[in-house]
Parts: structure tokens; C-alpha cells; sequence
């Protein structure tokens, strides 16, 4: 073999190396995804029918409507993950599992507990509760007994919260301890207290969901969805990494934090796949070898 053939010969196998690097012994490379958009499902109450037609409120969703979104969830790849993932994934960059979504239900009735706990055991789905935990085991004034009956208008026990828990299934967030209120001027809780007081309730709201489930929350939902950014500072200062609005929208790396969009569950969304953005293939974000 003449000196030019041998050089061309020993480019060639080099190159060779160089793309395809699958050699006896070689690395495999690490990849981490990074989903297009993560939707963020928002339930409140759940009950079933006539109740969830005569009721009052209008994000009302029947157990068997919730039901089948789970299926679809399940059928079509989703992974349900938890507020702590999607934060470590939002600060840190740290991978998701394919398909990744998030269901969370607001407030802390006693219909979740009722009706949605047996449908996320039966699929192994994971879901988050935002409480307000000042009114953990209360109960509102209804006039009409088949609602009460139905789990509508009472908030789950600590007892329940518990055993949510347990379940590995259900993790609780924070909808403030005592702010879900607005005055007689339409103004949210949180922006008629001092900043000092935000602080307190969150980490009274943090004590108490802590003590209860033996973790701390990193995510606060806010009351009615109302955000605005001086309310960072206070949460930070607590501890929580995740704000949720009721804007529509998914969440996505590089949004804000404590401004995320979640995707409104109401009572005619029957068909989940509708409601949802088709899911776009997910593409590497980087490779390391």
C-alpha cells in the first residue's frame, strides 16, 4: 500500500470513530428531553350526576368523565409527575419523563378524597392538591342536602390528607393557609396584607401540610389565580419554587416560575383529547457524551 493510500486509509477509519462511536467499551450518551409544552390539568370538585348539573359552580366534572381523561392519559404515554419534579426541571433542568403532565385540583374538597382518589389508584396516576388549610375538615353552608351528600361544599380531613399521602399517589401543595378571600373591592387576599403577613401564612401553610405528610411543599396555587410579581420575594423567602395562575396555557422551560399557566378542566370537556394541544414529538436538548 503506497504512503498516500495508507494516510486516506487511517482518515477514513478516523472519521469513522468520530461518528460512530459505538466501540467495545464505548459510552452510551446521555440524553436529557425537553418536553415542546407540559400541560398542568386544573380540577376543582368532582361529583356525579344530577348534582354536578344543578350545582352551583361550573367547573364540576362527573367521576366518569374524570375517568376516561385518565384512561386517555394513560393510553396515549402520558407520565403524571409532581410539582417537585416539574420545579427541579424548570431551576435545574433536570430531565422529565416522557410525556409529562401534571394534574392538580384546587382548594381541598372532599370530592377529591370521594370520587378522584379511586380513579388515580386504579390507574396509578399521580395528582397534586393544593390546599387551603385553614379550612382542612370544614364544611360550607349548603341549602341542598343532595349536594352535601355528594361530598360538595366540605373540605377533606387531615385524617384524609394522610392517607392521600400514604397512597404515594396524591401530594399537597399550598393555596395559602388563610387568603383565599376577596374584600368587599374585588381585591385578592394576598395584595390587601402586608408583605411580612403573606410570609406567615405561607409558612403556617407549610407547617401544617408538613406535619401532616412528613414533607415540604414547593408550590403554591394562587387564590382565584390571581399573581403578580411582588408577591415573589415572600414565597421565595418560604421556600416555594412553583407559582400557578389560571392563565391558559402549558408550562414550558424558560417560563417564569411563579407565573405558570395551567389547562382548565370543565364539565364538557368529555373528550380530553380535544382539550389538549396535540403533543408535539419531544426533541433531545442536549447530548453528552
Amino acid at each position: 500500500m503506497t504512503g498516500k493510500k495508507l494516510i486516506l486509509a487511517l482518515v477514513l477509519v478516523l472519521a469513522l470513530n468520530l461518528v460512530m462511536p459505538g466501540t467495545a467499551g464505548a459510552a452510551e450518551p446521555e440524553v436529557t428531553y425537553t418536553p415542546v409544552g407540559i400541560p398542568v390539568l386544573m380540577y376543582h370538585q368532582l361529583a356525579p350526576r344530577p348534582v354536578s348539573i344543578c350545582a352551583r359552580h361550573n367547573v364540576l366534572v362527573t367521576p366518569e368523565v374524570f375517568e376516561r381523561q385518565m384512561q386517555y392519559l394513560e393510553e396515549n404515554g402520558y407520565t403524571t409527575i409532581t410539582c417537585r419534579q416539574l420545579a427541579a426541571y424548570l431551576h435545574e433542568g433536570e430531565a422529565l419523563p416522557p410525556r409529562p403532565v401534571l394534574i392538580t385540583f384546587d382548594d381541598g374538597w372532599r370530592s377529591s378524597f370521594l370520587h378522584a382518589f379511586p380513579v388515580l389508584k386504579r390507574h396509578r396516576m399521580k395528582a397534586t392538591v393544593f390546599l387551603i388549610t385553614a379550612m382542612v375538615g370544614k364544611v360550607e353552608n349548603l341549602n341542598d342536602p343532595v349536594q352535601a351528600v355528594a361530598g360538595l361544599g366540605a373540605y377533606l380531613s387531615w385524617d384524609e390528607v394522610s392517607e392521600m399521602a400514604e397512597s404515594g399517589l396524591v401530594r399537597f401543595e399550598s393555596h395559602t393557609h388563610n387568603l383565599h378571600f376577596a374584600d368587599k373591592r374585588r381585591r385578592a387576599g394576598m395584595d390587601v396584607v402586608s408583605r411580612e403577613y403573606l410570609l406567615e401564612d405561607l409558612q403556617e401553610s407549610i407547617r401544617l401540610i408538613e406535619h401532616a405528610t412528613g414533607y415540604r411543599p414547593v408550590a403554591l396555587a394562587y387564590p382565584y389565580g390571581h399573581y403578580r410579581k411582588s408577591y415573589k420575594d415572600s414565597l421565595e423567602k418560604a421556600g416555594i419554587r412553583l407559582g400557578f395562575t389560571t392563565r391558559s396555557g402549558e408550562a414550558h422551560f424558560g417560563d417564569d416560575p411563579y407565573a405558570l399557566r395551567r389547562v382548565t378542566i370543565y364539565p364538557f370537556h368529555n373528550d380530553l383529547g380535544r382539550v389538549l394541544r396535540v403533543t408535539r414529538p419531544v426533541m433531545p436538548r442536549s447530548i453528552r457524551w
